[in-house]
């Protein structure tokens, strides 16, 4: 989780900010960077919770959601993805950055509304791709946890979990890893 805005959860703030996550989340870019030879990753995946000011949260609102409208929310929102871009942004071109939304991203009861709004910045919400002979698999699990807002999303990616399944062993996948 690079969760912008998490480090500010449960205190009252006039300006929200997440510096703190930027810092973190810069430092993290350098050292990936900085792998070589058989360390440098084939890929880097943050599963989920890259932002933090979905409003479905219910009494665990931090105090800043719980003071701001949702129009406010939304503008939080855009700076929040935008600081991600820019920093993740960094990582070597060599090495893919694979999102995956988590419940701070899409909400508790995911609905296609909330999917769609994370699609619209940061692509597929599951996806399936190879490395090695390894086939990765990611999931919007946030759908698995509770699909009720959503349920045709949910059966069209559970759908699509199953078929993808059965090609990697078809296929003769090593290994196949399922990231959520």
């Amino acid at each position: 989780d690079t969760q912008y805005g998490i480090m500010m959860d449960g205190y009252a703030m006039n300006e929200p900010n997440w510096d703190n996550e930027i810092k973190i989340s810069r430092a993290c870019v350098e050292q990936i960077n900085a792998m070589k030879g058989e360390n440098r990753p084939k890929f880097v995946i943050v599963c989920g919770d890259l932002v933090d000011t979905h409003a479905s949260f219910s009494k665990s609102l931090a105090t800043w959601k719980n003071v701001m409208e949702s129009w406010e929310r939304d503008v939080i929102f855009e700076q929040q993805v935008k600081d991600f871009k820019l920093v993740w942004a960094k990582i070597d071109s060599d090495i893919p950055l694979v999102c995956l939304c988590g419940n701070h991203d899409v909400g508790n009861r995911p609905t296609p509304q909330s999917i769609d709004h994370w699609k619209s910045k940061f692509g597929d919400d599951y996806l399936a791709w190879w490395v090695n002979g390894t086939y990765c698999i990611g999931l919007n699990n946030n759908l698995f946890a509770d699909p009720t807002g959503a349920k045709e999303m949910y059966k069209d990616q559970l759908k699509w979990l199953e078929e993808r399944l059965i090609y990697g062993n078809e296929e003769g996948a090593s290994h196949i890893f399922i990231f959520g």
